[in-house]
């Protein structure tokens, strides 16, 4: 009996162990999905119906201009892709419209000059990514 308590405390760490790294390779899965979502236009809606994020896929990957939208139906953000990396202006809003940033990336990276604005329109602070 003395023995068996040892082995069972090995048998539940090497358990957890396992799930661990099923669940690490489960998500690193998730991406191969996402490539493999057909080429076109993307809608993708809330549950009550209305437009939350639009866009095009070409080759699997996120391409041109993607919008997403407040649940009341005014922008939230505009972003542009190309071969799925973030790549060119974005720009963010509040829900009432007003812009709360205005970016640039390159290769999904911060780059050139952003701006922030604060609710009331105002500007916030400015920030330069550029090397």
């Amino acid at each position: 009996m003395k023995h068996i308590l040892p082995i069972l405390i090995l048998l539940a760490a090497c358990g957890s162990s396992d799930t661990e790294v099923q669940n690490k390779t489960e998500v690193e899965s998730v991406p191969v999905k996402q490539e493999t979502i057909a080429d076109g236009e993307f809608i993708s809606n809330y549950d009550d119906g209305s437009v939350k994020l639009t866009g095009t896929i070409v080759n699997g990957q996120r391409s041109g201009t993607w919008t997403s939208y407040h649940r009341n139906g005014n922008k939230a953000s505009e972003n542009e892709y190309s071969n799925g990396l973030l790549n060119g202006k974005t720009v963010s809003y509040y829900e009432d419209g007003i812009i709360r940033y205005i970016g640039y990336y390159t290769n999904d990276e911060k780059a050139g000059v952003w701006q922030f604005f604060n609710s009331d329109g105002t500007e916030a602070q400015t920030e330069n990514y550029s090397e």
